[in-house]
């Protein structure tokens, strides 16, 4: 259009040329800028803010083309562009998890969004939930038990121990399954028979217990030995620090994922430092991936229980049986008869469920001794797992019943 200063932007807004003002020009190209350097940096909000704003100026200096256009094309063109405001935002907007994520965050960033801090427990006792470094790794751990239990230095309210103290209740340390899920859940909190409730969070992208990275690979855990020294380290060196409990009495509970690192690696390597009490393996076990140091000082006097399903997951089915013997022949080596052996270990898979479905308190112990081979129904597969613990706190409660002196 001679005469006038105006330029021409190539590409068209319902099938018009759109004109601009050169001041116009330069607006766009720093809405622009600003819109480059959003996605550079990956900052939604700003990215919105400048695609948008972009939208409603390219509207708005079409608004005085539409005039000189005829009616019919005028009609097609004003609905396109406020729909094209509407929507674009919409799409730009970063979407949690139900749609695609401009950012998908992991399980061990989304856990990190949870408030920890201080609560009260179920039995009105204190929830004490921190994190800590240990050997380089970010331990998450939950602690419960009476005010006074815990030392001046962990900050709660009426705590009146110092660290180190030795207290008159144990602890029981639960191990999540994959995902986490029992950790928040805190099925073992309050004080049981006798036991402060403890639940570590796994150091994981992924929050599993032997995995650092990368989605579940079946039962491998090549970073087990790493956690259960972070395990191991947590127990003796930091909870002294934060409360006061019966070091001589620390039991030890796994889920799926948990009981594959307490079978697999802690008990192994570290069990010898916790004899005399008890671990309870539900829905998982291995055969001892490393080698078993001190068995002599905790495989005749420490109990272990196996506790599965039916319907237990197809991939943990030959596994828990293996894991079975491999235990026995450990006390056998170790001189143990079979009557004292059924006295210690335990297995039991006649819940009629799924993977962690159907357990209850009054499950059926039975001696390891002449049950190593256990019968399983049809197993699920793993992608066909519910949550990993449901009604736990029962499960959990009666679970510990077992492995407790006498019982």
């Amino acid at each position: 259009m001679p005469g006038r200063s105006l330029f021409r932007l190539q590409g068209h807004v319902a099938g018009t040329d759109v004109l601009f003002k050169p001041g116009s020009t330069v607006c766009l190209n720093y809405l622009s800028l600003l819109s480059s350097l959003a996605i550079l940096l990956d900052i939604p909000d700003l990215r919105l803010f400048s695609r948008s704003f972009t939208l409603f100026l390219l509207a708005f200096l079409s608004l005085d083309r539409l005039v000189r256009l005829p009616s019919f094309r005028r009609m097609l063109t004003i609905p396109f562009l406020i729909s094209l405001l509407l929507v674009s935002p919409i799409s730009a907007a970063p979407k949690r998890k139900s749609g695609v994520s401009t950012k998908q965050q992991t399980p061990q960033q989304q856990a990190a969004q949870v408030p920890d801090g201080i609560s009260t427990a179920t039995d009105g006792s204190t929830i004490l939930d921190t994190t800590v470094t240990v050997n380089g790794l970010p331990l998450r751990f939950k602690i419960s038990g009476p005010a006074s239990a815990f030392t001046n230095e962990s900050g709660v309210t009426g705590a009146t121990a110092q660290a180190g103290d030795q207290g008159d209740l144990g602890l029981n340390v639960l191990l999540h399954g994959d995902g986490g899920q029992s950790f928040f859940d805190f099925p073992n909190q309050a004080v049981q028979d006798g036991l402060m409730g403890v639940a570590i969070l796994a150091p994981s992208e992924q929050l599993l217990w032997g995995q650092a990275t990368g989605a579940p690979a079946g039962l491998s855990r090549p970073d087990g030995l790493d956690h259960a020294q972070a395990l191991r380290d947590l127990v003796k060196d930091v909870l002294p620090q934060v409360a006061a409990f019966n070091a001589s009495n620390v039991f030890f509970t796994g889920v799926s994922g948990g009981s594959l690192t307490l079978s697999g690696f802690f008990v192994p390597a570290f069990m010898n430092e916790f004899a005399g009490t008890g671990v309870l393996l539900m829905c998982g076990g291995l055969t001892p991936q490393v080698d078993v140091v001190g068995a002599d000082k905790f495989i005749g006097n420490t109990k272990i229980h196996f506790q599965s399903t039916q319907q237990e997951l197809a991939l943990l089915q030959p596994a828990i049986p293996k894991a079975v013997t491999a235990y026995e022949q450990l006390a056998v080596n170790a001189g143990l008869d079979a009557n004292a052996i059924g006295q210690l270990q335990t297995v039991d898979n006649t819940p009629n469920g799924g993977h962690f479905n159907g357990l209850s308190a009054n499950t059926v112990l039975k001696t390891v001794v002449g049950n190593e081979k256990l019968r399983f129904g049809r197993g699920q597969k793993r992608d066909a797992m519910g949550p990993v613990i449901s009604d736990s706190g029962t499960r959990l409660r009666g679970g510990m019943a077992m492995l407790m002196p006498g019982e």
